[in-house]
């Protein structure tokens, strides 16, 4: 997995991560963490720090967060599939363009997934508001759409994320909703939904 964020903290990489070593897979994590490795179940995480912080502030300084991180990731990436070749790469968005990390593993042959937890022109557009460039929103729908046709799937957290992609020509017939859901080891199972006492 490439991801541009902390394993420590991103609960829904977390997750993932678990339950494949917990079924005895061996996972690979590139991102901004310390490098380290954790034994899981009969699998095993590995994780390949390549960055220190994650980067904050105005466009332009996210752009070079952004950058940095994904030159080091494609070094990393090809560094480890030459040395054991992936059966699969999957890149968790932002930025979308992290599964051009998985190029070497690509053109192999092995599968790579685009994750996308946020759509990224929507965010960029409203995180910036009136001072985001259209011109800059259009670049990046098609980076999105560049991105996501490297990915031999899409997974989305939402339905109306998937309605979104698709209706810009983003992994159509591709796409798949996973929700973002609680983990039931540390909350306990789903209950049924309590009806709250009207006012008095």
């Amino acid at each position: 997995m490439v991801h541009y964020s902390d394993f420590g903290v991103d609960s829904r990489i977390q997750r993932q991560a678990r339950a494949l070593a917990e079924r005895g897979d061996e996972v690979h994590l590139v991102c901004l963490s310390p490098s380290s490795s954790v034994p899981v179940g009969t699998g095993e995480i590995h994780v390949h720090g390549v960055m220190g912080e994650k980067a904050g502030g105005g466009a332009a300084s996210y752009l070079k967060g952004y950058g940095t991180f994904f030159v080091r990731a494609l070094r990393r990436v090809s560094a480890l599939d030459a040395a054991a070749p992936f059966d699969l790469v999957e890149a968790h968005n932002m930025p979308d363009f992290l599964t051009l990390a998985a190029l070497r593993p690509k053109r192999r042959g092995a599968p790579v997934i685009l994750n996308v937890h946020d759509t990224f022109p929507e965010l960029f557009a409203t995180k910036f508001g009136d001072g985001a460039p259209r011109a800059a929103v259009s670049l990046l729908r098609l980076e999105e759409r560049w991105s996501a046709a490297l990915a031999d799937a899409v997974v989305v957290v939402t339905s109306e994320a998937g309605d979104i992609l698709n209706a810009r020509g983003v992994g159509v017939d591709r796409t798949t909703v996973i929700m973002n859901t609680p983990d039931e080891r540390l909350f306990g199972p789903q209950r049924e939904a309590q009806t709250l006492p009207a006012d008095g």
